[in-house]
This record gives structure tokens, sequence and C-alpha cells, in this order.
């Protein structure tokens, strides 16, 4: 009348978790669990019955003492034999202390320097002051973008002069080599570099792209920000290869 509960069969459970290999060896039965709980052998000083009852020790006394009071006994016994009683020992206490240096007149202790830390000298840019003597030498990177920037708005209706373009490109390699800077360096010439695209894009935005042969001939202002672009794009490519051997990759300006 009820509908009963639909029972559950073990069997067929007890059939699926059966292991498949097999039967495992039970612990009690492997050679590994009896080497394992088997105790280690007491540790005995090796001196033969004859040899204990010459030195007036009774053997089976002495079996079953540990090792380091047999030590002490046979060494006793045989301190008697010799010698027929044991030394006594001192009546007060001696204090042993290293004996003083005692150094030669006019001798001097020679003392090592103190160490001192090697750094790398950091690549600057020098430029001609207003006097001749006058020499302006310039590391951080706010300071070289500003230079940057001084050559880019005086040249902005010319192209750039190699003197300063490789001028300029040398001390950006210097920033990036390994060899000659360190990895602060390389910071530095990112932020120049990327400072150098920012006055780019300010000045000549539409030459940033390289112009197809189909299109007009380029004004005056396009060819000067065209030689720009130029030799930003030449003087990254030199960064890069240079990046390159130490870090496998190239310079991102994003």
């Amino acid at each position: 009348m009820f509908p009963t509960k639909k029972q559950s069969n073990f069997k067929w459970i007890t059939q699926q978790l059966t292991p498949k290999s097999g039967a495992a060896i039970s612990p009690q039965k492997s050679m590994l669990y009896a080497l394992l709980g088997r105790k280690p052998a007491k540790k005995m000083t090796r001196v033969s019955e004859a040899k204990l009852r010459e030195l007036g020790i009774d053997p089976e006394v002495f079996a079953v003492l540990p090792k380091q009071v047999q030590d002490k006994q046979l060494v006793r016994a045989r301190i008697l034999k010799e010698k027929g009683t044991l030394p006594e020992p001192p009546s007060q206490r001696m204090i042993l202390k290293a004996k003083k240096l005692m150094l030669p007149p006019g001798f001097v202790v020679y003392r090592a320097p103190p160490p001192r830390a090697v750094y790398r000298e950091c690549p600057v840019l020098r430029q001609q002051g207003k006097s001749k003597r006058e020499k302006l030498v310039f590391t951080e990177a706010d300071e070289v973008q500003n230079i940057l920037e001084k050559l880019v708005a005086a040249y902005k209706h010319w192209a750039p002069r190699e003197k300063d373009v490789e001028y300029l490109s040398k001390f950006l390699l210097q920033l990036v080599d390994g060899e000659k800077s360190s990895d602060g360096g390389i910071v530095n010439a990112i932020s120049v570099m990327k400072w150098w695209l920012v006055l780019l894009r300010r000045f000549w935005p539409e030459s940033e792209y390289v112009a197809d042969e189909d299109e007009p001939e380029l004004t005056q202002m396009d060819s000067v920000g065209q030689a720009w672009w130029d030799t930003f794009s030449k003087v990254k490519r030199e960064m890069d290869v240079v990046v390159r051997k130490k870090f496998w990759g190239s310079l991102s300006l994003k």
C-alpha cells in the first residue's frame, strides 16, 4: 500500500571498491616492516673474558652495563693494574688562561683597511657653458629632458644635425649598456625617449607614420618632421640592439 524504500546494493559497491591488482601484503609480513621494527643492537665494548678476568672484572656483570660505564670501568681497572692506585683529584681548581701575547718593541700590528664599495661611474652628458672654461654636466633624466626639449625647439624648422644626434645617441647607449651603467640607467634612458616621443608628437604629429609614394610631395615642415622621426627611430633601434644582448628584448615606450 505504501511505497517501500529501495535498498542499496552493497554487494555491487564492494565489488567496485575491490583493488584490481594483486592482494596487498600485510605490513606484519613485510620484510621492510620487520627491519624497521627491529630494535637496534646494544653497543658494547669488545673485550675478551680472559682480559676482563685479568683486570679483575666479572664478565657477566660487565656485559649488563651500558657502554659508557663499561669504558669507565676499563680505564679505572687498567690504571689500578698499572699504578696500583687511582690518581687523586687536585686540591685546588686550576683556571687555565691564554698567555698574553708579548710583542717585540717597535712592532706594529698590521690592520687591513676597511672595505670600500666600488660604484660604477654614471654616464654624463656634457655641454659647453657660457664661458670657455665652464663645462656643464648632466646625469639626471629631467636635466637631459630639458636639453632635448631646447634642442627640438631650436631646430623645429630644420633637420637635426648629425653631430648633435650622435652625441645624444652615444649618451643613451651608455645608459642602457649593462657594462657601463647600472639598471637605473635604463630607467633614465626610457624616460628620455618617452619625452622625445612626446615632443615629436607635439610638433610633428602628422609625420609619425611614413608617407606612401602615391601621396603628394612633402612640404618643408613635413620633411623636417620626417627627419626628426627618422632620427628617433634610428636611435631607438640602436638602443634595442644593446638591450637585446642583456635582456633578450627591446625597450617599451608605452
